[in-house]
């Protein structure tokens, strides 16, 4: 379902909870994602339409899809919750 050659963004608030954290990390290596295509925080200056942002809000891991659009702006369409 997921394209491994995509980068993935990590929010930094899924970092605040160890088991959010490992959570995440099993997703990414089951879904075989290199860890050079894994970052934390969004960088606009290497995103492309297509990578996923994966943002957590209290126990709510969700993924969604990014699309760039002009002057470096995005939007995001949620396409999982974990």
């Amino acid at each position: 379902m997921f394209d491994s050659s995509k980068h993935v963004f990590v929010s930094g608030s899924c970092f605040s909870d160890k088991v959010i954290t490992k959570y995440i990390q099993n997703f990414l290596e089951r879904n075989k994602f290199p860890r050079e295509n894994i970052f934390e925080g969004l960088d606009l200056g290497i995103a492309l339409t297509g990578d996923y942002l994966i943002r957590c809000n209290g126990g709510l891991i969700t993924i969604f899809e990014i699309e760039i659009k002009s002057n470096n702006n995005f939007v995001t369409k949620r396409i999982a919750e974990l």
